[in-house]
């Protein structure tokens, strides 16, 4: 096999893996930005737990009002 051929058809081989390394890269970056962009909207441990808390509050409240017109 002529060496131009062999050159040819390596440096094709090489630009094909180069070509497919920067579509890989192209989408890692993608799906950084939406992992960045989903955990942007987390709610956290504390504001959770306050929301809770306010909700069985209101829960409390509402038990004690139908507790005063049962008794």
């Amino acid at each position: 096999m002529p060496e131009y051929l062999a050159a040819f058809v390596l440096s094709g081989i090489v630009g094909l893996f180069g070509f497919m390394n920067r579509k890989i890269d192209s989408n890692e970056r993608r799906v950084d930005a939406l992992e960045l962009k989903v955990a942007e909207t987390y709610v956290t441990k504390r504001e959770l737990a306050e929301k809770f808390n306010l909700i069985i509050s209101t829960v409390t409240r509402l038990e004690d009002k139908i507790d005063k017109h049962f008794n």
